[in-house]
């Protein structure tokens, strides 16, 4: 009877904590793009492309005497919001009109159009060009208004390329246990509701907001995210009434932050395709390198407890210190991980770790930095079995340099450092 007792009492500890469901009346909000005083709690994902300078189909006529010089499509709530840039006279020197269809009824009004000025762009030195910037433009669709902010950019020697960024959001309350919670949707998918299933979430502490939360920040409806020792999964949204799933957890769930890595691997891979024509051209890489059937198996665990693995197995350790919104951090995963030789290193010879900021529950992404003296990411490190460090990596390198650095990993105990780690553009 005892030993039934014990038993009994192990299943209630054991048992897992049990949901429950909170509703939050949101509240449909607009970032002002001029206020730089109060900082909005998400930032939504923008849209951005090459400007078509081929009219589609269902384009609207310009009114007077505006001569076409770029076409950009917008859809929502089922309609198409056409953008024209234009000049207002054939032979004008540069664009100095846009006309936006603001409430999609397929024309242009005369107050649709809108009088802009060219500002020059230099950025880093290195990139030049002209832009125009339309902060808080409202489109309506059904009583709705729905702001966003519009860029427009052409280097010197190219093409134009525009920008669309929503500005509006979700953002509610919620108690629970006697706390406060900021719950707060994102229309990502850009249609116009927050009930897509590609639409982002995040919930965080009700105290004023130190740090916008980006795309790669935030979680899709489903996936459940851990804070404040609770797991918070986004169920369902019906207008601006949103549903969450709550319950007590000791840490975050490995299939939530596996799913969040996949997602943010897919944003990203699919800004890389677009891209990777020009990208292999400009950097000379070499596209007839095989590439890995067998992926790069990377464990997503604590420094300690990779060096442990590292002592165990008496195999070098490899850690790669990196961030869902480091553009540079996945060009390595594009590039150069995907590469077949460089796979067969890291799965063969090495412990691969990678640690990311959003995911970092010890502590190690700004301690493993300082060891390496990283200003910026990607961050890469050699540390032996004896969990000496024995090379510095920094910066984004391509196949057959980044070869270079792993071999040389594996023959030295050295500390050696193949380039100085600057801050990342990404």
């Amino acid at each position: 009877m005892q030993r039934l007792c014990l038993f009994v009492l192990v299943l209630l500890f054991a048992a897992p904590a049990v949901a429950e469901e909170a509703r939050v009346e949101a509240e449909w909000k607009t970032i002002d793009p001029a206020d730089r005083q109060n900082r909005p709690p998400v930032r939504p994902s923008s849209r951005t492309g090459d400007i078509a300078v081929e009219p589609p189909a269902n384009a609207p006529k310009l009114p007077g005497a505006l001569t076409a010089q770029g076409f950009v499509s917008l859809d929502l709530r089922q309609k198409t919001t056409h953008i024209i840039l234009a000049k207002s006279a054939a032979d004008a020197a540069e664009i100095d009109r846009v006309a936006i269809d603001r409430n999609g009824d397929g024309t242009f009004a005369d107050d649709e159009v809108e009088t802009v000025a060219l500002a020059e762009v230099i950025r880093r030195d290195t990139l030049r060009g002209h832009s125009v910037t339309l902060k808080g433009v409202d489109l309506s669709r059904d009583g709705t208004t729905y702001r966003i902010y519009l860029t427009f950019y052409r280097p010197l020697d190219g093409a134009w390329s525009f920008g669309i960024h929503p500005l509006w959001y979700l953002e509610g309350t919620l108690a629970v246990g006697g706390k406060q919670y900021l719950v707060n949707v994102v229309d990502h998918d850009r249609d116009g509701t927050f009930e897509g299933p590609k639409d982002l979430w995040l919930v965080r502490g009700a105290e004023p907001v130190k740090r916008t939360a980006s795309a790669f920040a935030m979680s899709s409806p489903g996936e459940g995210r851990f804070f404040d020792g609770k797991r918070f999964v986004l169920k369902t949204v019906q207008g601006t009434n949103v549903t969450l799933e709550v319950a007590d957890a000791e840490g975050p769930d490995p299939e939530d932050e596996a799913r969040a890595r996949v997602r943010a691997e897919h944003i990203w891979a699919e800004r890389f395709d677009k891209e990777r024509e020009e990208f292999v051209k400009k950097r000379g890489l070499d596209t007839s390198r095989p590439r890995a059937a067998d992926p790069v198996r990377w464990r997503y665990i604590t420094f300690a407890t990779a060096k442990e693995l590292a002592a165990k197995q008496q195999k070098p350790l490899f850690v790669d210190i990196m961030a869902f919104w480091c553009v540079w951090c996945y060009r390595m995963d594009y590039y150069t991980y995907i590469d077949a030789e460089v796979a067969r290193l890291l799965n063969e010879k090495y412990i691969a770790v990678k640690i990311l900021q959003e995911q970092d529950r010890a502590g190690d992404y700004e301690a493993v930095r300082e060891e390496l003296g990283a200003r910026g990411i990607p961050a890469m490190g050699i540390w032996g079995p004896d969990g000496a460090l024995r090379r510095k990596i920094g910066g984004w390198k391509k196949p057959e340099d980044f070869l270079t650095d792993l071999r040389a990993g594996l023959e030295t105990e050295e500390t050696e450092e193949s380039e100085e780690i600057e801050e990342s553009d990404g």
